[in-house]
């Protein structure tokens, strides 16, 4: 089955650049082993998870009430998606290619239980009980960076699970035993790509020169 990812116009489906990568996203490898390349079943996932982070944030909108009242001006959007980035930015499609493991549903019950079980050490020494779907979907690096790492080490390709921001599937694939090949089908974010329209209304976010 096709999925999407939002990627450099160059080589959308490549795994990132050593020297570019950040290693701070979910299911990175915190011991930089191993790449790790996303992507989702649909475009408009792709774009929500790039472009969250542009959302104004409640720390924002409580100085702007305190600061004009409940009857102050409309806020304007704050986040804008520069033509800059549309321009190197752009929707691929591709094919997931495992060469050794399988993709792990991480949040399924039984993944879940085996996960207690290999990593029950850390999970007691950061006070974890069980190993929640919301840890998975959570903040806390520290926690889904370290299941990432024991699933490579049990030689997986990586894993399927569900974005926080509209529990629909994405990927995480790792670098090694998966990758993405794209089937040559790229829309181009200057466009008023209609998914982009909707994640911008839903955001609060504004289309830039």
């Amino acid at each position: 089955m096709p999925v999407w990812r939002v990627g450099y116009h160059k080589a959308p489906c490549d795994f990132s650049p050593h020297y570019l990568y950040s290693w701070t996203h979910r299911f990175d490898d915190s011991q930089r082993q191993y790449r790790t390349i996303y992507c989702a079943d649909e475009k408009i996932t792709c774009l929500r998870e790039v472009l969250a982070d542009l959302r104004r944030n409640t720390k924002a909108l409580s100085e702007y009430q305190k600061f004009f009242g409940a009857n102050g001006p409309e806020l304007e959007p704050v986040g804008k998606v520069r033509m800059e980035w549309r321009r190197k930015h752009v929707l691929a499609q591709a094919e997931i290619e495992i060469t050794e493991g399988e993709i792990v549903d991480v949040e399924s019950p039984v993944q879940r239980r085996n996960l207690e079980k290999s990593l029950s050490t850390f999970l007691q020494s950061e006070g974890i009980n069980h190993l929640d779907i919301q840890r998975l979907r959570g903040k806390n690096r520290h926690i889904t960076q370290r299941v990432s790492r024991a699933l490579f080490e049990e030689r997986q390709a990586g894993i399927k699970f569900h974005s926080h921001l509209d529990l629909k599937v994405c990927y995480a694939l790792f670098e090694f035993r998966s990758r993405l090949a794209p089937n040559g089908i790229v829309v181009q974010l200057t466009k008023d790509v209609p998914e982009l329209l909707d994640v911008c209304r839903e955001f609060g976010l504004v289309l830039s020169p």
